[in-house]
Protein backbone atom coordinates (compact mmCIF):
# COMPACT_ATOMS: atom_id res chain seq x y z
CA UNK A 1 0.00 0.00 0.00
CA UNK A 2 1.06 3.57 -0.56
CA UNK A 3 2.12 5.73 2.36
CA UNK A 4 -0.33 8.51 1.64
CA UNK A 5 -2.81 10.62 3.58
CA UNK A 6 -6.41 10.22 2.42
CA UNK A 7 -9.02 12.91 2.94
CA UNK A 8 -12.11 11.03 4.09
CA UNK A 9 -15.40 12.70 4.94
CA UNK A 10 -14.32 12.88 8.59
CA UNK A 11 -11.10 14.62 7.59
CA UNK A 12 -12.91 17.16 5.41
CA UNK A 13 -15.24 18.06 8.26
CA UNK A 14 -12.24 18.39 10.58
CA UNK A 15 -10.40 20.64 8.12
CA UNK A 16 -13.45 22.87 7.85
CA UNK A 17 -13.96 23.14 11.61
CA UNK A 18 -10.29 23.79 12.45
CA UNK A 19 -10.05 26.29 9.60
CA UNK A 20 -12.93 28.19 11.19
CA UNK A 21 -11.14 27.96 14.54
CA UNK A 22 -8.00 29.55 13.10
CA UNK A 23 -9.91 32.27 11.21
CA UNK A 24 -12.22 33.23 14.06
CA UNK A 25 -12.37 36.71 15.56
CA UNK A 26 -10.82 36.95 19.03
CA UNK A 27 -14.24 37.58 20.57
CA UNK A 28 -15.22 34.04 19.49
CA UNK A 29 -14.12 31.31 21.95
CA UNK A 30 -11.32 29.12 20.62
CA UNK A 31 -11.72 25.73 22.23
CA UNK A 32 -12.50 22.72 20.04
CA UNK A 33 -13.30 19.06 20.55
CA UNK A 34 -12.65 16.15 18.19
CA UNK A 35 -13.99 12.82 19.39
CA UNK A 36 -14.98 9.35 18.25
CA UNK A 37 -14.37 5.66 18.75
CA UNK A 38 -10.90 4.16 18.48
CA UNK A 39 -9.74 3.19 15.02
CA UNK A 40 -11.66 5.96 13.25
CA UNK A 41 -8.51 7.83 12.21
CA UNK A 42 -8.48 10.74 14.66
CA UNK A 43 -4.78 10.56 15.51
CA UNK A 44 -3.63 10.25 11.91
CA UNK A 45 -5.88 13.11 10.85
CA UNK A 46 -5.00 15.51 13.65
CA UNK A 47 -1.27 14.84 13.39
CA UNK A 48 -1.46 15.48 9.64
CA UNK A 49 -3.34 18.73 10.22
CA UNK A 50 -0.81 19.88 12.81
CA UNK A 51 2.05 19.35 10.35
CA UNK A 52 0.21 21.14 7.54
CA UNK A 53 -0.81 24.13 9.65
CA UNK A 54 2.27 24.41 11.91
CA UNK A 55 0.10 23.73 14.93
CA UNK A 56 1.51 22.22 18.12
CA UNK A 57 0.67 18.53 18.44
CA UNK A 58 1.05 16.93 21.86
CA UNK A 59 0.04 13.46 23.01
CA UNK A 60 -1.29 13.37 26.57
CA UNK A 61 0.11 10.75 28.94
CA UNK A 62 -1.64 8.63 31.53
CA UNK A 63 0.66 9.88 34.29
CA UNK A 64 0.26 13.57 33.44
CA UNK A 65 -0.19 16.14 36.18
CA UNK A 66 -0.83 19.84 35.63
CA UNK A 67 2.87 20.63 35.79
CA UNK A 68 3.82 17.71 33.55
CA UNK A 69 1.31 18.97 30.98
CA UNK A 70 2.82 22.45 31.19
CA UNK A 71 6.38 21.14 30.98
CA UNK A 72 5.61 19.05 27.89
CA UNK A 73 3.78 21.94 26.27
CA UNK A 74 6.67 24.29 27.02
CA UNK A 75 9.08 21.84 25.39
CA UNK A 76 6.79 21.45 22.35
CA UNK A 77 6.86 25.24 21.99
CA UNK A 78 10.66 25.24 22.01
CA UNK A 79 10.98 26.53 25.57
CA UNK A 80 13.10 25.20 28.40
CA UNK A 81 10.73 23.50 30.90
CA UNK A 82 11.03 24.58 34.50
CA UNK A 83 10.22 22.70 37.70
CA UNK A 84 7.54 25.09 38.93
CA UNK A 85 4.02 25.12 37.47
CA UNK A 86 3.70 28.89 37.79
CA UNK A 87 6.87 29.48 35.77
CA UNK A 88 5.88 27.03 33.04
CA UNK A 89 2.41 28.55 32.80
CA UNK A 90 3.86 32.05 32.53
CA UNK A 91 6.37 30.99 29.87
CA UNK A 92 3.77 29.14 27.78
CA UNK A 93 1.39 32.11 27.95
CA UNK A 94 4.19 34.44 26.89
CA UNK A 95 5.15 32.27 23.91
CA UNK A 96 1.58 31.72 22.68
CA UNK A 97 0.82 35.42 23.09
CA UNK A 98 3.83 36.41 20.98
CA UNK A 99 3.46 33.64 18.39
CA UNK A 100 -0.16 32.43 18.39
CA UNK A 101 -0.76 28.91 17.10
CA UNK A 102 -3.26 26.12 17.60
CA UNK A 103 -2.42 23.53 20.27
CA UNK A 104 -3.74 20.01 19.67
CA UNK A 105 -3.87 17.61 22.63
CA UNK A 106 -4.35 14.01 21.49
CA UNK A 107 -5.37 11.22 23.91
CA UNK A 108 -7.20 14.02 25.70
CA UNK A 109 -9.19 11.59 27.85
CA UNK A 110 -6.21 11.77 30.22
CA UNK A 111 -6.75 15.53 30.43
CA UNK A 112 -10.53 15.42 30.64
CA UNK A 113 -10.58 13.07 33.63
CA UNK A 114 -8.71 15.64 35.75
CA UNK A 115 -10.69 18.84 36.30
CA UNK A 116 -7.51 20.77 37.17
CA UNK A 117 -5.84 19.89 33.87
CA UNK A 118 -9.01 20.68 31.94
CA UNK A 119 -9.22 24.08 33.62
CA UNK A 120 -5.53 24.70 32.98
CA UNK A 121 -6.12 24.27 29.23
CA UNK A 122 -9.03 26.70 29.50
CA UNK A 123 -6.87 29.17 31.42
CA UNK A 124 -4.19 29.02 28.73
CA UNK A 125 -6.80 29.76 26.10
CA UNK A 126 -8.29 32.62 28.10
CA UNK A 127 -4.87 34.15 28.70
CA UNK A 128 -3.65 33.93 25.10
CA UNK A 129 -6.62 33.50 22.76
CA UNK A 130 -4.80 30.54 21.20
CA UNK A 131 -6.99 27.76 19.82
CA UNK A 132 -6.90 24.62 21.97
CA UNK A 133 -8.12 21.33 20.50
CA UNK A 134 -8.87 18.26 22.59
CA UNK A 135 -8.84 14.95 20.69
CA UNK A 136 -10.51 12.15 22.64
CA UNK A 137 -12.60 9.02 22.61
CA UNK A 138 -16.35 8.66 22.30
CA UNK A 139 -17.91 9.94 25.52
CA UNK A 140 -15.30 12.67 25.87
CA UNK A 141 -17.90 15.28 24.94
CA UNK A 142 -20.22 14.36 27.78
CA UNK A 143 -17.37 14.23 30.30
CA UNK A 144 -16.16 17.71 29.37
CA UNK A 145 -19.66 19.16 29.62
CA UNK A 146 -20.20 17.54 33.02
CA UNK A 147 -16.82 18.25 34.59
CA UNK A 148 -16.30 21.82 33.41
CA UNK A 149 -19.29 23.80 32.14
CA UNK A 150 -16.90 26.76 31.85
CA UNK A 151 -14.75 24.81 29.38
CA UNK A 152 -17.75 23.48 27.48
CA UNK A 153 -19.20 26.97 27.03
CA UNK A 154 -16.02 27.98 25.19
CA UNK A 155 -16.13 25.10 22.69
CA UNK A 156 -16.88 26.76 19.36
CA UNK A 157 -16.02 23.82 17.09
CA UNK A 158 -16.84 20.15 17.52
CA UNK A 159 -16.17 17.25 15.15
CA UNK A 160 -17.32 13.68 15.73
CA UNK A 161 -15.44 11.04 13.74
CA UNK A 162 -18.03 8.58 12.49
CA UNK A 163 -17.74 5.25 10.60
CA UNK A 164 -16.36 5.36 7.08
CA UNK A 165 -18.92 5.70 4.33
CA UNK A 166 -19.00 3.48 1.26
CA UNK A 167 -17.54 6.37 -0.73
CA UNK A 168 -14.70 6.68 1.79
CA UNK A 169 -13.84 3.02 1.28
CA UNK A 170 -13.73 3.53 -2.48
CA UNK A 171 -11.42 6.53 -2.13
CA UNK A 172 -9.09 4.75 0.33
CA UNK A 173 -8.96 1.67 -1.89
CA UNK A 174 -8.12 3.73 -4.97
CA UNK A 175 -5.55 6.04 -3.40
CA UNK A 176 -3.73 3.61 -1.12
CA UNK A 177 -4.00 0.30 -2.94
CA UNK A 178 -4.97 1.24 -6.52
CA UNK A 179 -8.07 -0.92 -6.15
CA UNK A 180 -11.09 -0.02 -8.22
CA UNK A 181 -14.01 -0.97 -6.02
CA UNK A 182 -17.61 -1.08 -7.10
CA UNK A 183 -20.23 0.40 -4.81
CA UNK A 184 -21.29 -3.14 -3.90
CA UNK A 185 -17.77 -4.24 -2.92
CA UNK A 186 -17.09 -1.01 -1.05
CA UNK A 187 -20.31 -1.54 0.86
CA UNK A 188 -19.27 -5.09 1.71
CA UNK A 189 -15.91 -3.89 3.03
CA UNK A 190 -17.63 -1.12 4.97
CA UNK A 191 -19.89 -3.67 6.64
CA UNK A 192 -17.08 -6.16 7.29
CA UNK A 193 -15.05 -3.49 9.11
CA UNK A 194 -18.01 -1.62 10.61
CA UNK A 195 -16.60 1.54 9.07
CA UNK A 196 -13.49 1.37 11.23
CA UNK A 197 -10.69 3.22 9.39
CA UNK A 198 -7.89 1.13 10.86
CA UNK A 199 -9.60 -2.18 10.07
CA UNK A 200 -10.52 -1.01 6.58
CA UNK A 201 -6.89 -0.17 5.78
CA UNK A 202 -5.77 -3.60 7.02
CA UNK A 203 -8.45 -5.37 4.99
CA UNK A 204 -7.73 -3.36 1.84
CA UNK A 205 -4.04 -4.14 2.20
CA UNK A 206 -4.83 -7.85 2.31
CA UNK A 207 -7.16 -7.54 -0.68
CA UNK A 208 -4.38 -5.79 -2.59
CA UNK A 209 -1.95 -8.63 -1.82
CA UNK A 210 -4.43 -11.32 -2.89
CA UNK A 211 -5.28 -9.51 -6.12
CA UNK A 212 -1.64 -8.89 -6.99
CA UNK A 213 -0.55 -12.44 -6.15
CA UNK A 214 -3.33 -14.04 -8.16
CA UNK A 215 -3.45 -11.37 -10.86
CA UNK A 216 -7.14 -10.88 -10.36
CA UNK A 217 -9.58 -8.05 -9.75
CA UNK A 218 -11.36 -7.40 -6.43
CA UNK A 219 -14.46 -9.52 -5.97
CA UNK A 220 -16.79 -10.64 -3.22
CA UNK A 221 -14.81 -13.85 -2.87
CA UNK A 222 -11.53 -11.96 -2.52
CA UNK A 223 -13.06 -9.73 0.14
CA UNK A 224 -14.26 -12.75 2.09
CA UNK A 225 -10.84 -14.43 1.87
CA UNK A 226 -9.09 -11.28 3.05
CA UNK A 227 -11.56 -10.69 5.89
CA UNK A 228 -11.21 -14.24 7.14
CA UNK A 229 -7.44 -14.07 7.06
CA UNK A 230 -7.29 -10.74 8.91
CA UNK A 231 -10.09 -11.58 11.37
CA UNK A 232 -11.96 -8.36 10.72
CA UNK A 233 -15.29 -9.97 9.93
Amino acid sequence: MKNKFVKTENVMRMIGALGELERRELVVPGLALIHGHQGYGKTVATHWYAVQSAAVYLRAQGAWTVNWLLMDLAAALGLAPEGISRANFRNVVGELSKRPRVVMLDEADYVVRDRRMLDTVRDLHDATGAGMVLVGMAGCRETVARKSPQFWSRVSQEVEFTPLSREDVQVIGAELAELKLSEELAGKIQRQTEGNFRKAVVLLSQIEIICRTNQTEPSGKVVEMAAKGMKVA
